[in-house]
């Protein structure tokens, strides 16, 4: 099967014109700023918030800005660890080793039991292996700070307050607070969420209520799930919801993987190559 690539065509002004897919082996310009005139103008037409060209109109302020990071494969290098335990499981219970990039291609945080089914694991094993991996992921030494994740976080809370930072993981609250102390992270404790499995309706309820409903909400993953459960908060009403997904080497999806779900849902996803760019956001480049 030919290998395609998702690049970005632009105008002579450098503004996102199309997502264009073309043979991998292909020259061509390629950009992660999809802030376009026709993405914008598919959100108004789509009953999205109507952000002008030039102006900073009341969307764009920062006071009027929400943005809410994933914490696995997005902040903390959570892959290595998460693939190790769970290999050595699959060995303990008879299973086959399966290839890590296999295993990334399957990952997701919303259906635990979907993505070890996907994996191969029996029915009847599925409650065994997820008790196995929580306990045995608890005994790890819990995973790094992904370079840049500190400074992302500082110039976020810079740009649009302390109380517009949201933190939405599956990991525990004891699990966050743990890593947290340890990288000098805790004043970030009070902004942080835990679904446990699912993000949709925490995305929904942090877009649709306490007086969001008028703002800008982001929210910031590296798993197609995590875009998927901005999918299904829109279809529930969060039309302000976007979704940014982030396709660094710490990702737990491929990058590719990624790349074709924003190109599936231009209308509120976009990508951003790494935590460096985390100011377009705000400043609309």
């Amino acid at each position: 099967m030919e290998k395609r690539q998702f690049i970005n065509v632009l105008d002579e002004q450098g503004r996102f014109l199309e997502l264009k897919a073309s043979p991998a082996n292909e020259s061509s310009q390629q950009d992660s700023h999809t802030t376009s005139y026709l993405r914008l103008r598919r959100e108004y037409q789509n009953g999205g918030f109507a952000l002008g060209l030039g102006n900073e109109t009341d969307h764009q302020k920062p006071e009027n800005l929400i943005i809410a990071y994933d914490l696995d494969g997005t902040l903390y290098d959570f892959g290595k660890i998460c693939f190790s335990v769970d290999q050595v499981i699959r060995r303990e219970l008879g299973y086959p080793d399966i290839t890590s990039e296999f295993y990334v291609s399957e990952f997701q945080s919303r259906d635990w039991n979907k993505f070890y089914r996907d994996l191969g694991i029996r029915d009847d094993d599925l409650e065994k292996v997820i008790e196995m991996f929580i306990e045995r992921f608890k005994a790890t030494e819990s995973p790094k700070l992904i370079p840049g994740a500190r400074e992302a976080l500082r110039r976020t809370e810079e740009a649009i307050g302390h109380n517009n930072i949201f933190i939405i993981t599956n990991e525990t609250t004891e699990g966050v607070r743990k890593r947290f102390e340890r990288d000098n992270l805790i004043h970030y404790i009070d902004r942080v969420d835990n679904p446990m499995q699912g993000k949709a309706n925490e995305l929904y309820k942090l877009a649709m209520c306490n007086g969001n409903e008028g703002k800008r909400v982001v929210y910031i993953g590296d798993l197609v799930s995590d875009g998927e459960d901005c999918l299904k908060a829109r279809k529930a009403g969060a039309k302000n919801l976007r979704f940014y997904g982030i396709t660094h080497g710490y990702a737990m999806n491929p990058r590719e993987k990624m790349l074709e779900f924003v190109a599936r849902n231009a209308n509120f996803a976009e990508t951003l190559n790494s935590l460096d760019e985390i100011d377009r956001i705000w400043k609309g480049r």
